[in-house]
């Protein structure tokens, strides 16, 4: 199950570049281009094995991305507005793909 999350700081892009994620999730970094500069959306896409509690991992999902704030946070293409919202988003978005 793959989730795409994008946002809007290069200081979270820098920080998920080092950070070592829980285990059954891996994930890569794309950042935008527009004509040829690279803009300042990148888009962390996040990579979830069936094993992995979705609880647990939107958990800490949120407290990677709050300690680098963003003006926006999407996830695949929903923006939430505050925690709940964001695990909830979350959860919903791997349930449907977990039957894949």
């Amino acid at each position: 199950m793959t989730i795409a999350i994008e946002f809007d700081t290069i200081e979270a892009r820098d920080a998920f570049a080092q950070v070592t994620p829980p285990e059954g999730v891996s994930f890569y970094i794309e950042a935008a281009n527009e004509g040829g500069v690279i803009a300042a959306t990148f888009t962390l896409f996040a990579e979830v094995t069936r094993d992995v509690s979705i609880a647990l991992f939107s958990h800490w999902l949120y407290d990677e991305i709050k300690q680098h704030p963003a003006k926006s946070i999407r996830i695949n293409g929903k923006e939430p507005v505050d925690r709940a919202e964001f695990e909830r988003i979350i959860a919903s978005d791997l349930e449907i793909g977990k039957n894949d």
